[in-house]
């Protein structure tokens, strides 16, 4: 059975993909979210009332999940970059789309670093296909028909875009799409993504896998970097 059915619902998803020691959250954007602490409340405080709520919605969830990791509720500045800031010992990823916000965390004695991203099921924009695709991609997207193609080129740019959180904590690199290749496995709900160029740590030809699933009318996207264990 493909991985794509075996589980209509991104809880249900994550709930059989997570690796032991990580922790998730889905919370609807129908939700009330939870006060703000008061770091994050002056984070957010000129934005415009729906930024503020989107803001908050995932600081609900990021708490969420870090209560299911047994670690204690603890205000999530926002960086420089609007990145959040983890509490220590802590990585971490958070992600929204127009009805969801999800969390993910894990300790990083066992994760160098976590990557998600969620985007509707809708077929990419013809417009940002160079932007976002790499002549390879192209070439291979260019296999399957004009529509499962679009939604397919879709699917590349969301896990371009889990891939890209993956390794930013590792890396402060800021980049394109042209950066990370995009080897898709759409039957089995992986892909690999491979640094194109040298960049941080990562040299040019290193992979991060992932998952990456249509589940209901979403594309849900994970990477995750465990630790480098030691002989």
């Amino acid at each position: 059975m493909s991985i794509l059915t075996q589980d209509a619902t991104l809880k249900g998803a994550l709930v059989r993909l997570l690796p032991q020691g990580v922790c998730s959250a889905v919370v609807s954007k129908t939700e009330t979210p939870a006060s703000l602490w008061p770091a994050e409340n002056q984070a957010i405080a000129r934005a415009v009332p729906e930024r503020q709520r989107e803001f908050a919605l995932g600081r609900t969830a990021i708490r969420q999940a870090l209560a299911r990791l047994h670690h204690p509720a603890v205000e999530i500045p926002m960086g420089s970059d609007r990145a959040p800031i983890w509490p220590k010992g802590i990585v971490g990823s958070l992600t929204h789309d127009q009805d969801h916000c999800i969390a993910l965390v894990g300790h990083a004695a066992e994760f160098r670093a976590i990557g998600t991203d969620i985007e509707g099921a809708l077929p990419l924009a013809p417009a940002l296909l160079d932007t976002v695709c790499l002549p390879e991609e192209k070439a291979w997207l260019r296999g399957h028909s004009p529509q499962e193609s679009a939604l397919l080129a879709k699917r590349i740019f969301s896990a371009k875009e889990a891939a890209f959180k993956c390794q930013y904590p590792l890396t402060k690199a800021m980049f394109g799409f042209e950066r990370i290749a995009i080897s898709l496995d759409p039957a089995h709900g992986r892909f690999s993504a491979t640094f194109v160029e040298n960049t941080g740590v990562f040299a040019a030809g290193s992979t991060l896998a992932g998952y990456n699933l249509v589940i209901g009318c979403q594309i849900l996207s994970l990477v995750f970097l465990p630790q480098e264990r030691k002989a």
